[in-house]
């Protein structure tokens, strides 16, 4: 009770809802891919893990090689790529002091580096280069300061693989969807490819604008994930899966629309007007929706009558006449 004042604080916190998406089983070839979805919504959000016969995964595992030297992301032309690329370095036989939680993939000489199994927080679990080990139980676990939940376990079988000829396309198993952030939250776009040889995967802008490096990162194999999003980052993302060393490739692109709270641009003045004079005060604002104005007098909200009238122009503000 600082200064003799009584301070209130207040928060809101509700419990989980049952699972709106719970995960199935699933059967996959060996060297395949295979993925889980979970989806469940609480307040505050809940911290998604994942469950191998009852044993919790790590975020990322099972990494195809080791490295010890800083990297740097590559960025060419507006496009992000999948793969990071080792700074001046002619080998990499020394172990990674590059911790697996930072969820990137590397470029090792010109061999790519990714992870095997990555854990994304919007519930998706995807398993790379399935192996026979891999087969059994999966269960998806929520949790947030009010509550836990766990979903349903599903099977993964895991079946031989089939040799595969040289494709002419890749193929995208799970393409981005279009999705809406508030600002300053983080968005995730996820991009699973496959194919033989393996596909590499890139982002671009459908406006041909350069993606912004310093908030955007990629987590695992080519999910793309924007961190404190800002307006400037809405727009549509394109995910292009290339076969290594031809032109062939598939996209799929999807929107992301970033809501951005009221802000006003012009606000009302006071005025002084002779009696039987017109008054007009105007306003304006700002915001992803185009937020909806109203008026108040002395605290009532103002509706336009004989005496009173409020104008809708054609930007997003209001003026008001009062004669």
């Amino acid at each position: 009770m600082p200064n003799g004042r009584l301070v209130r604080i207040c928060c809101s916190i509700s419990g989980m809802t049952p699972f709106e998406v719970q995960p199935t089983n699933t059967v996959a070839s060996k060297g395949e891919v295979a993925r889980f979805v979970c989806k469940i919504h609480a307040n505050p959000p809940p911290i998604i893990t994942w469950e191998f016969n009852r044993t919790t995964l790590p975020l990322v595992t099972d990494r195809y090689d080791d490295l010890s030297y800083l990297v740097s992301p590559k960025e060419s032309f507006g496009v992000l790529h999948q793969n990071f690329y080792v700074k001046n370095v002619p080998s990499c036989s020394n172990k990674s002091n590059v911790q697996p939680s930072q969820l990137m993939p590397w470029l090792c000489g010109n061999v790519p580096f990714s992870f095997r199994i990555t854990v994304l927080p919007t519930g998706v679990l995807q398993i790379y280069g399935v192996k026979e080990a891999d087969a059994g139980h999966y269960r998806c676990v929520a949790t947030n300061i009010a509550n836990r939940r766990r979903s349903v376990e599903a099977g993964l079988t895991v079946i031989p693989g089939i040799q595969l000829e040289w494709v002419s396309k890749p193929m995208i198993i799970a393409g981005p969807q279009n999705i809406t952030v508030p600002a300053h939250q983080t968005a995730i776009l996820e991009c699973v490819a496959i194919g033989s040889p393996k596909p590499l995967v890139s982002w671009s802008r459908l406006d041909h604008k350069s993606i912004d490096v310093f908030n955007t990162r990629v987590l695992g194999n080519g999910n793309l994930m924007i961190s404190d999003v800002k307006v400037q980052h809405a727009g549509v993302y394109v995910c292009r899966a290339t076969t290594p060393g031809t032109r062939n490739y598939t996209v799929a692109a999807a929107l992301l629309t970033v809501l951005a709270p009221p802000a006003f641009v012009e606000w009302p003045e006071s005025l002084t007007r002779p009696r039987a004079g017109t008054a007009r005060f105007m306003c304006q604002a700002e915001g992803i929706p185009t937020p909806k104005i109203s008026w108040l007098k002395n605290g009532e909200k103002i509706h336009s009558n004989g005496r009173i009238k409020v104008q809708y122009s054609s930007f997003p503000g209001n003026q008001a006449f009062s004669e």
